[in-house]
């Protein structure tokens, strides 16, 4: 399983739609996490939809700011458990178990990373 995680700082600009789909083309993740999308749910839904990933649970942004998202293709199978205001709680289905939390501050601080490819 490969997993993206990026805080995108806002998907409704070019550059980070470009960026998104350059990093899914050559590292082609099973999961990707953003935040700070800053799209709307439906905006994200098509967004992903569109870049093969018919699954995801997210946290909408308020007005131009926030915004949480887990999305995955048909490789793996995913359960959501929970969503709050800073993570999305997750478990997946490989051929062993992983719980996954996705939170956005935990995993800057922890890591010191922007941008990083788990696989």
């Amino acid at each position: 399983m490969k997993l993206l995680a990026w805080n995108c700082r806002g998907l409704g600009r070019g550059a980070a739609g470009r960026a998104l789909r350059s990093l899914i083309r050559i590292h082609k993740p099973d999961l990707v996490f953003l935040c700070e999308t800053k799209l709307s749910a439906s905006s994200l839904q098509r967004k992903f939809l569109r870049l093969g990933y018919p699954f995801l649970s997210q946290l909408p942004s308020v007005g131009a700011k926030g915004g949480l998202m887990v999305a995955w293709n048909t490789n793996i199978d995913v359960e959501p458990i929970s969503v709050s205001r800073y993570q999305i709680s997750c478990i997946v289905y490989t051929d062993i178990l992983i719980s996954l939390g996705f939170c956005p501050v935990c995993m800057a601080l922890h890591l010191g990373l922007k941008n990083w490819v788990f696989g």
